[in-house]
Parts: structure tokens; sequence; C-alpha cells
């Protein structure tokens, strides 16, 4: 395995302020309190979350520690919602990103913003060996500040893990890839036969180009779904048909590629406090919906994520590669690995407003 290079260097800064990290004179703000901001990958500074620290002598304390107290619950009416309104809104979402962290869906590098080394930060590091000092430019604010930078990154997953999935999964791949190609016409079609994984699935030889395309015709035909026909009596001449079996199939993947889409994109943009539906820059809980509503979380988003973009995943010239690497199934990991975890309570709370606008 290659060696992933951890370094990465930030050096956001706040429009009309400037951030230095560990100044000279960071001594003379030794008995101030101080705050704890935190931000996302590349996100500007003016959508970090801030959280003030009282007692000057917790910069004593670990960095994990201090993430545990600025992100606690508990804390929102310590929270300066006056002037940053925002505050429980960005806080509620660091907090999912720690549990699905503890999930093992998501994992999460953590630096130091204006670091010179760029490394990730310990969790057992104490906060005053990472401190910076961000001062307006018109004077209204001077303070110390622990600038944490966290940066989400997806597990990767492994051969054997992509192949079992698309073995699972590959056959809604196809019929859809299917789907799409005989809607357009009869050229796109020929275009399709013609095309090398097609040519070396209809082909009688023994050869093992690609096999896995080929594997998962075969699983479609085994299934009855598709059926290999002579043309015009000329065995050296074949084409694909769709069974009966294989109609009701794609029209029932089409009926719940609908279906799915209208019911769960009413939760893509939540409000948590109160319930709410339809909120501009809200909580996206449509996979946890998913879970909640007990479905097959991968099929189900494989199948909207498929559905969203045909073009994109079965043109001509991208489909089989598209259908080699199952990067769709990428797609759908990392929308599993950012899911978030809210109550059953809340998860209940929201369905019923589309009951009572049903």
């Amino acid at each position: 395995m290659a060696y992933l290079d951890p370094t990465r260097k930030f050096a956001k800064e706040l429009p009309g302020a400037d951030s230095v990290f560990q100044p000279p004179d960071i001594a003379d703000y030794v008995d101030d309190p101080w705050d704890v901001r935190i931000s996302v990958g590349d996100a500007p500074l003016d959508e970090a979350y801030y959280f003030t620290v009282e007692d000057p002598t917790a910069v004593r304390s670990t960095i994990g520690d201090l993430l545990k107290l600025a992100l606690d619950p508990e804390q929102k009416p310590n929270l300066d919602v006056e002037e940053y309104p925002d505050l429980p809104f960005l806080q509620e979402e660091l907090i999912q990103y720690r549990a699905n962290e503890q999930k093992r869906s998501l994992e999460l590098k953590y630096y130091i913003n204006h670091d010179p080394s760029g490394e990730p930060v310990s969790m057992w590091q104490t906060a005053r060996e990472s401190l910076g000092v961000c001062t307006y430019h018109d004077g209204s604010h001077d303070y110390r500040v622990l600038d944490i930078v966290v940066l989400p990154v997806i597990p990767e997953g492994s051969d054997y893990e992509l192949d079992r999935i698309r073995r699972q999964h590959g056959g809604t791949f196809l019929l859809m890839l299917l789907d799409y190609v005989l809607e357009q016409g009869d050229e796109a079609f020929s275009e399709f036969l013609a095309s090398e994984p097609v040519a070396a699935y209809l082909s009688t030889s023994s050869g093992i180009d690609h096999r896995k395309f080929v594997d998962g015709m075969k699983a479609l035909e085994k299934e009855g779904l598709i059926a290999k026909q002579v043309v015009d009596g000329d065995e050296d001449e074949m084409t694909i048909t769709s069974t009966d079996a294989g109609d009701a199939k794609r029209e029932e993947l089409r009926s719940q590629l609908t279906r799915d889409a209208d019911y769960y994109n009413q939760f893509d943009s939540v409000s948590i406090t109160p319930p709410a539906l339809g909120v501009p820059g809200g909580f996206d809980v449509r996979v946890q919906l998913m879970e909640f509503n007990e479905v097959d979380i991968q099929a189900t988003l494989l199948l909207q994520i498929l559905g969203q973009d045909r073009d994109q995943w079965f043109a001509a010239d991208r489909w089989p590669e598209a259908y080699e690497s199952f990067l769709v199934f990428n797609l759908a990991t990392e929308a599993m690995a950012y899911k978030t975890n809210f109550s059953a309570e809340l998860m209940d709370a929201l369905k019923k407003l589309t009951e009572d606008t049903a």
C-alpha cells in the first residue's frame, strides 16, 4: 500500500482580521478568556463554529477534552447566538460528524489553522501548544484562539468489498443501462451491441475480457431477466432481448426511483428545533430516514444516484468504466458516511409533517 502523506497546511483568514500561530506576544493574553474555533476543511472561517472558554487556565487541557466541551449539547445556552445565530446549527453539524467517526463510517483528521508544520494534531496534545491570536483590523476583537480545522475523510473500501457490492447490486446498474439504451432507439442499441463488453458477453469464445460485465450479464440471464437471441438464424450474429420478467423488473425500478425521489427529497433540508421541512441550509436526513424506515440503504441510494444523472453513467463512452470501477458505490458510501444520527422521536416528527400535508 502506498504511503499517504497526511500533511495538510491551512492558512484561512477572517475578513478584516489576521490570525497568527504562536506569536511572540501570546503571553500577554494569559489572563483572558479565549476561543475554540472549529471549521470544516476548506470552508471559510466566517462559517466556523465558535465556543468561548472563560477559564484562561483551560489552555492546559487536551484538545480532545476541549472538543468534548465545545461540542457538548449542554453548552448551547452558553453560545453567543445573539451575534452568531447559526452557532447551534454549526455545533450540531460537528456533533453529527463525530457520531459518524465513532461508527467508523467517517474518519476525521484534525489540523491547526496556520500551523506551519501541517501535521495532524493529537487529541492528547494540550491546547497551549497550538494557540494562535486573532486580531481584528478595527481593534474590536483581539484574543487567543485554538483554531481547529476538521478534515472529513471517507474510508476506502477493499477490492473484495467492491466486488461483493457489484455482485449484489450490479444487476440494477445493468438493467438501468439496458433501459436507457433501449430508450435511445435502434441506433443506440446497435452501438451498445457492438461495444467491446457486450461483444465479449455475446461471444461463444472463452476469453476473459470484461469478465466482471460478462458475469453480471450472465447473472441476469440466469434470473430470466434477459436472453441471448440469434439474429435471423445466423448463429454468428447475436442480440440481447429483454424477457417479460425483465420488462417487469425494469418498470419496477423506474417506479421505485420516482416514488423514492418524491418521498425522500422532502427531507433534504430540515430543521430539528423545531422539526420543519424545506428549511434553507438545513440538515439532510434522507439517508437516516432510509435507515429509520428499514429499507436497503445501499440499494436505495444506488438507484437514486444512477437515476439522477443517467447521461453521466450510461453514455456510450462511459458506462464500461463506470461498471468496471463501480464509482457509483463511492458516492453511495459517501452519502452513508455523512448520515445524520438524530433521535427516533425527531424522525417520527419529521415523517408526521409529510403526513399532515398529504
